[in-house]
């Protein structure tokens, strides 16, 4: 009784271990999830850091450049006095898109909260070598008996 108590319980360990390595919170699979992060977030970065140097060459570029700054008030629609704003029909200039980055608008990532369902599974597991142990013992102590009664 006590060999069988202790292999169920070293059964339903092994299953618990090996499920947390693979599955829990700090398992491969979240390890493998995070290290997407990362590269992510690195892309992310090196995306705003291009960002930033474009906006510091326009930055320059409006400081300096007395001709950079007359086509940036037209195309905020400032004149000076006496000029107009000429509209062509059907022409729409496309529009500048900056965003702060692709990461930041994403949703973060989810928690693993599968510590309970694999505790659940290693306590089935040990469960299961129990019982199949107290059957097969079982079987073996009835067919011990038989021979017996036989001979």
């Amino acid at each position: 009784m006590r060999t069988r108590v202790l292999t169920s319980l070293y059964a339903g360990l092994l299953v618990y271990l090996s499920a947390v390595f693979f599955f829990g919170s700090t398992g491969r699979l979240a390890q493998v999830e995070l290290e997407r992060r990362r590269d992510s977030l690195a892309a992310n970065i090196a995306d705003l850091e291009k960002q930033g140097k474009s906006l510091e060459l326009a930055l320059r570029s409006l400081q300096s450049d007395p001709e950079r700054v007359l086509r940036e008030a037209v195309r905020l629609l400032l004149v000076r006095e006496g000029e107009g704003i000429v509209r062509i029909q059907g022409y729409r200039e496309r529009p500048r898109s900056l965003s702060p980055g692709g990461i930041l608008l994403r949703g973060t990532v989810k928690p693993w909260a599968l510590e309970p369902i694999i505790r659940a599974v290693a306590a089935a597991a040990g469960i299961i070598v129990f019982l199949f142990l107290g059957l097969s013992e079982k079987g073996e102590g009835s067919q011990g008996t038989l021979s017996q009664t036989s001979s």
